[in-house]
């Protein structure tokens, strides 16, 4: 329901954002390199009604528990990256993972951390909390090593929206 709650509010935002942008197409349609125009982020709002809808909480819940691993992996590929790890391939002082583009890996790694954050938030097991918190922090600091000079200040918009609950 929260996640769901994200997505919807996030999507209207963007569909705000395409209606008063200066060049409705392009934020419409978005750019075929990145794909990240509302088109495409309403199919991905989709997608996940079609998911949510056809899976049961259980199995949901698995999806996001993989998904978290799938993100501990690029976040330790990134740091095999840092360390010029023997076969890794690397770059000059960036990391990328496996995804060729420290923005894209920036991305994918700031989901995956509010998602571990999310699920050690509602797991009754504190060895497996303390395992996703470690996730965070192996993500988090993968997330640093990107570079990009957006994702320190979306970590920190997102740190806050996640304390709210918390804060209030």
């Amino acid at each position: 329901k929260t996640v769901g709650i994200a997505l919807a509010t996030i999507s209207s935002l963007f569909f705000l954002s395409t209606i008063f942008s200066t060049d409705g197409s392009a934020s419409f349609w978005g750019s075929s390199a990145r794909m990240d125009g509302l088109f495409t982020l309403l199919h991905f709002f989709a997608f996940f009604i079609i998911l949510a809808s056809l899976f049961d909480k259980r199995a949901f819940r698995r999806c996001m528990q993989i998904s978290v691993v799938a993100g501990a992996f690029a976040a330790l590929y990134a740091l095999a990256q840092w360390f010029n790890a023997p076969l890794i391939v690397t770059s000059r002082g960036e990391v990328f993972g496996t995804l060729g583009n420290p923005s894209y890996l920036a991305l994918y790694l700031l989901f995956t951390i509010f998602l571990a954050h999310y699920l050690a938030q509602n797991e009754k097991r504190r060895e497996v909390a303390i395992i996703l918190y470690c996730a965070v922090a192996i993500q988090t600091i993968a997330l640093l090593l990107t570079q990009v000079q957006a994702a320190p200040c979306a970590l920190a918009v997102g740190a806050v929206v996640a304390a709210y609950p918390y804060i209030r």
